[in-house]
């Protein structure tokens, strides 16, 4: 199998993240939009906020799920729950009539802030943990072999699995003299 098959076979998780995540909104949104048309949320027969909450924790736990899955690596996996989690909310609380008249209340506008700052400080302690590891890979290849800087310019790629080992490569046999 070659590399750049064993780097795609890494990006299945993510597709099933998505088409889980994308399938679970839309069957959440039609079942708040037949129940809107029938007249079941005003009374009270199908109330928009269990499936928000349905739909908002499928999408975390999946997401957390498959990219964990799809790159071994929690910092991606924690980052990318919480932004698709915010992304949906933020969806439903601009479609959503009784979503965004409870998030003026006090609470809940309470709860909401609280929650993007924590999906920032969750984004911006990504990027600056991938700045981090970018400068140190950087300064170790400087001073290290050949060998050993190639080895570290390939470590810590995402959604990547590592090259295989060194017979299993198929290399052209080298140029006769």
């Amino acid at each position: 199998m070659s590399l750049t098959m064993r780097a795609r076979a890494n990006s299945a998780p993510i597709w099933w993240t998505i088409i889980v995540s994308v399938s679970v909104c839309v069957l959440g949104y039609a079942t708040l939009w037949v129940a809107h048309a029938i007249g079941w949320t005003k009374s009270g027969a199908v109330p928009w906020q269990p499936v928000v909450g349905i739909v908002l924790v499928v999408v975390a736990i999946v997401s957390y799920g498959g990219f964990y899955v799809a790159c071994r690596r929690a910092r991606i996996a924690i980052a990318s729950s919480f932004l698709l989690t915010f992304l949906v909310m933020l969806a439903f609380a601009l479609t959503l009539p009784g979503f965004a008249d409870l998030a003026e209340e006090s609470y809940a506008r309470g709860f909401v802030d609280d929650f993007r700052t924590i999906v920032m400080t969750v984004v911006i302690s990504y990027f600056g943990s991938e700045a981090v590891v970018g400068a140190a890979k950087v300064t170790a290849a400087k001073t290290a072999q050949d060998a050993t800087a190639e080895s570290i310019r390939r470590s810590d790629r995402d959604l990547v699995t590592p090259p295989p080992p060194e017979g299993d490569l198929e290399t052209p046999p080298p140029p006769e003299d």
